[in-house]
């Protein structure tokens, strides 16, 4: 099931335009998911507890008549999308503003300030607690002026830079999980820089969606360069015209970070890109369909957090043979080009880096309509469950395959809508199953896990690339 993050929540609270094509998503989302409805109560709550203070108390006395007044905004929260629900962080802005509200309290009647009055004297509290700095720290995409916007620890705008779609580029966050911009120290000399994938605006024509810039603390450019890489795939010839969707950073045993950049092509190729910190390219993963989401995870076994790529399996989509699949990688193996061992037709070695492939079956929906779902999305439940969400997008039907850290299923659920669907199909005959229990338990009995030489039933490592890659299943 997908979860906003908490930053979408406090939007979704303070009503900002900056989400208004999900508020009928993330409504209808609340209805049905305890936590997050819990989550959206508990904000709802701190914002009020200000304002009830705010409108009794007379704050005139703590006010600095001849302070200059910063700008009003919705206020942000920085999350890394895909994160467990209620994730540990550092503390937050909203806890700040709780701290603040309880720890200085006014003693005389003032009433009809607005909530705004009072983010706002608190806003002005942080900065004379807190010293500003010129660090980058936080970012945010300002969907009305189609802005990358860099901010430092005390919420204190840096810079900002002109992109392009910066709406579509804060619905990938938020709706599906990707991340264009990561700030992050690459040098490590203390100083942030400020790695991004967002469409920078230069001119009038746009930019190619495999641009990758990394700009200083002042916001002057380190370097600029395009991802995308031509193909092959058997016979079928591909273009350099990427998207880059996803930038992890990913920490070597020898303390100097590198960067892990996923890019889609509009058809089926996809490539894993391992980076120095200057740009330069270390490693290729290829794999021949999509893996949207991409997440360091624990799995059992692993002394270090190793990748989970979800997505869809392409290598026999000519004959209908597409699946949804995990594949968990070593991104330390990444070391110069290689494809996966479930698609092998790109012309290159065999990569190393595959630990774990998992094959998602086919819905009996599925089979009787043609259409192919794939695996859309992490969420980590805690320790130690992994949930993927399993999608039909034609179809709206979904489930949700709940792993352990071992990668055996431990239960299947039924996403919201399935029902009708599956009842519509019975209704006009194409299926005759019930959707119960035992449809959700035939389901978590028929995942396969690739061993390198064939598809087997429980959990296994790769232990061998030397075999065919046995696309048709057992």
């Amino acid at each position: 099931m997908w979860h906003p993050t908490e930053h979408t929540l406090e939007l979704f609270v303070l009503q900002s335009a900056n989400i208004r094509r999900d508020r009928e998503r993330i409504a209808g989302h609340l209805e049905a998911c305890d936590d997050c409805r819990a989550r959206v109560e508990e904000i709802s709550a701190i914002y009020r507890e200000a304002e009830s203070v705010f409108e009794s108390e007379d704050i005139r006395r703590v006010l600095d008549t001849n302070a200059v007044t910063r700008s009003v905004r919705d206020p942000v929260l920085f999350e890394h999308p895909g994160h467990p629900v209620v994730p540990e962080r550092r503390r937050s802005r909203l806890r700040e503003l709780r701290e603040i509200v309880r720890q200085n309290p006014i003693v005389t009647g003032f009433g009809g300030l607005a909530l705004v009055g009072a983010c706002a004297v608190a806003a002005m509290t942080l900065s004379r607690t807190t010293p500003a700095d010129s660090n980058p720290a936080l970012y945010q995409y300002n969907a009305g002026g189609n802005f990358l916007e860099i901010y430092n620890n005390d919420d204190q705008k840096l810079w900002q830079r002109v992109i392009w779609d910066a709406a579509r580029t804060l619905d990938g966050e938020v709706g599906v999980g990707l991340q264009y911009t990561r700030i992050m120290d690459l040098d490590r000399d203390g100083r942030n820089e400020v790695v991004t994938l967002a469409l920078l605006k230069t001119g009038d024509d746009r930019p190619r969606a495999d641009m990758l810039t990394v700009f200083e603390a002042d916001k002057s450019i380190r370097f600029s360069k395009a991802l995308g890489l031509p193909s092959r795939y058997g016979t079928r010839v591909y273009d350099d015209r990427f998207g880059a969707q996803k930038i992890i950073e990913l920490e070597t045993p020898a303390g100097a970070p590198e960067l892990l950049i996923s890019l889609a092509h509009h058809r089926s190729p996809y490539v894993l890109e391992r980076l120095n910190a200057n740009g330069d390219r270390i490693g290729e993963y290829w794999h021949y369909g999509h893996l949207r989401s991409l997440q360091t995870v624990r799995i059992d076994g692993e002394p270090l957090e190793v990748l989970a790529a979800a997505g869809i399996n392409d290598a026999a989509d000519t004959a209908g043979g597409s699946f949804g699949a995990i594949v968990i990688l070593d991104p330390r193996k990444i070391d110069g080009p290689g494809e996966s061992g479930l698609t092998p037709h790109f012309g290159l070695p065999m990569t190393v880096a595959e630990l774990y492939y998992v094959r998602f079956p086919l819905t009996d929906m599925e089979l009787a309509t043609g259409y192919r779902g794939s695996v859309r999305q992490l969420t980590q439940l805690g320790d130690p469950t992994l949930s993927f969400d399993y999608r039909q997008e034609a179809l709206t039907i979904g489930f949700s395959f709940e792993f352990d850290h071992s990668l055996a299923v431990r239960t299947v659920r039924i996403n919201t809508g399935t029902e009708a669907v599956h009842q519509q199909l019975k209704t006009e005959g194409k299926i005759s199953s019930t959707l119960n229990a035992e449809y959700t338990e035939n389901l978590k009995r028929a995942v396969r896990y690739w061993n390198g030489d064939e598809w087997v039933a429980t959990p296994t490592k790769i232990r061998s690339l030397s075999s065919g890659p046995g696309i048709s299943g057992k």
